[in-house]
């Protein structure tokens, strides 16, 4: 651990630096005053708003691992984890659903903190260009897989008993804010991710309710979480 406190990361100005230099270049050319005003208008103050918010979030990783007892220096010594902030920041730079810096934070704490091995660093990579694809949604429809009568009891769900059915009929209680096709292009993304699905075949009343997560959707999952 440090001896001083972390210093959050200064403001940054009105502009991000790289978009800044793109527009000075244009501004060089005739008639580039107003590309540049048009530009800066449109990406200018958004992007550099999302430099920040992801600063912030370093900013909370580096006080998070140093209260862990982290070697902050060492982790500057690990080529696999400097690959994994460089994805992320290119990830997060790209991203305008702030969930998902949460989920790319979560995902670098627990890089971090797990000791150095080659699967581990794979799925590091992995986790992070699973965070880029996804939608906060599908995370929301995984952990309701692993758990779906403790899902639906903790949002005050019905939980009827069945004689037998599909999974989809539990599923369908949890009452989705998203529209139908919505749900279907998500579940089509678990399952071709192989993280699980709800399948479409008839089980036992018991079965209904049963986990329909894979063993892979759980390590996602447990990665997304910080313990």
């Amino acid at each position: 651990m440090t001896d001083e406190p972390i210093p959050p990361p200064p403001h940054p100005t009105a502009r991000d630096k790289s978009v800044g230099v793109a527009l000075a270049i244009l501004g060089e050319f005739p008639g580039g005053s107003t590309v540049v005003g048009l530009l800066n208008n449109i990406f200018g103050v958004p992007y550099a708003r999302r430099h920040e918010a992801w600063l912030r979030k370093m900013h909370e990783l580096l006080v998070a691992l140093d209260a862990r007892g982290i070697d902050l220096d060492g982790l500057g010594d690990r080529p696999e984890f400097v690959t994994a902030v460089h994805d992320a920041t290119r990830i997060a730079l790209g991203e305008h659903i702030e969930e998902k810096l949460d989920l790319l934070r979560a995902v670098l704490i627990n890089a971090a903190t797990h000791p150095p091995d080659p699967i581990a660093n794979m799925w590091t990579l992995r986790y992070l260009r699973w965070i880029d694809e996804l939608e906060p949604a599908h995370v929301a429809i995984l952990a309701f897989g692993a758990d779906p009568r403790g899902w639906l009891e903790a949002h005050r769900k019905d939980t009827p008993d069945y004689a037998s059915g599909p999974r989809r009929t539990v599923f369908d209680l949890a009452q989705w804010p998203y529209a139908a096709d919505m749900i279907e292009l998500i579940l089509d993304d678990l399952a071709r991710l192989q993280l699980g699905g709800p399948g479409s075949g008839m089980v036992t009343g018991r079965a209904m309710y049963d986990p329909w997560i894979s063993d892979r959707g759980r390590r996602f999952l447990d990665w997304l979480s910080i313990a």
